[in-house]
């Protein structure tokens, strides 16, 4: 069966009638009558019982008519991103990552990038929230961003960079340090009277923050709210709250103006990194290599993580 057999069986399932499908199909009816019938026959299924001038589908017609459908939409996906192929070949590439991520990350991906990749050219910006990124990539501002996928925008496509874990930061000399289990774990219901700086609703992590909390039915005592992550850990090493960040914070500071960090007994506290774009742009070479460089840089930014 072929996909314009495919169509014919839609279309007569659509209109539940031969004439009324041929003039959807722009041909004769005779021809789509000629062409179901030769279609039965290949299968061995009747695929239509007729009654008057209406045709009611069979359940093996049902199952091709549904199927179909999603055959025919790979297929019209697969010819757009052909015919847009041009749009992409030039080697030139702009991406952003939010000021967090870029001050961490991006010199180790450049420096990598123009040293094994010399034949391409990247544009960054290190400028806007990650769902600000997102959105200036759907709207083409952008060719692509690197952010946390969570929570995810439909209209991107993500590709794993790597998976970052979600600290409980917690004053030096905060009492709490001596519950601390072993292994550098920590009970969250332990928290449950402590004073917390929050993270604002336009941070993709709040969302990780709400369904923490909400997991415990606990609501943290809210001294400060703050959107720059500088902020929080200087809130939270002067001993003004706890707070949750993300693990690449201990990377970039000196130990001795760092809090303790403490991964979170009471659920997974992870999420992944990644690479967004258009959903159905096609993965050209010199996206292929931006991900292996920031994979290379996300892998050797954890590896300097140290807990407490």
């Amino acid at each position: 069966m072929e996909f314009k057999d495919i169509s014919y069986i839609i279309a007569v399932v659509d209109n539940n009638s031969v004439s009324q499908a041929a003039r959807a199909l722009f041909i004769t009816q005779p021809a789509l009558s000629q062409q179901i019938h030769k279609i039965e026959q290949q299968l061995g299924k009747q695929l239509f019982i007729r009654t008057g001038h209406t045709m009611t589908p069979t359940p093996a017609c049902r199952i091709i008519a549904e199927q179909g459908r999603k055959m025919l939409a790979e297929r019209d996906m697969m010819l757009y991103a052909i015919q847009n192929l041009q749009e992409y070949t030039e080697e030139k590439l702009s991406f952003a990552m939010s000021p967090f991520y870029a001050r961490r990350m991006l010199p180790g991906i450049l420096k990598h990038f123009r040293t094994n990749f010399p034949q391409y050219v990247l544009h960054f910006r290190d400028t806007g929230s990650s769902i600000r990124l997102e959105k200036d990539v759907i709207d083409g501002t952008l060719d692509c961003c690197l952010l946390p996928t969570l929570p995810a925008n439909p209209e991107l496509e993500y590709a794993p960079i790597g998976t970052e874990n979600i600290l409980l930061a917690v004053p030096r000399d905060h009492p709490i340090n001596q519950l601390a289990d072993p292994d550098g774990s920590i009970d969250i219901n332990l928290t449950r009277n402590e004073s917390y700086i929050t993270h604002l609703e336009s941070d993709k992590i709040s969302l990780l923050q709400d369904i923490l909390f909400s997991s415990i039915s606990f609501t943290p005592q809210n001294k400060y709210s703050a959107s720059s992550w500088d902020t929080v850990i200087s809130f939270v090493s002067n001993g003004m709250g706890m707070s949750l960040m993300t693990e690449l914070i201990a990377s970039d500071y000196r130990p001795e103006t760092l809090p303790n960090f403490y991964r979170i007994k009471n659920m997974d506290m992870s999420r992944q990194f990644a690479l967004a774009y258009r959903r159905g742009r096609p993965v050209t070479p010199i996206i292929e290599k931006l991900i292996e460089c920031a994979s290379d840089e996300f892998a050797r930014q954890k590896a300097r993580v140290k807990l407490r």
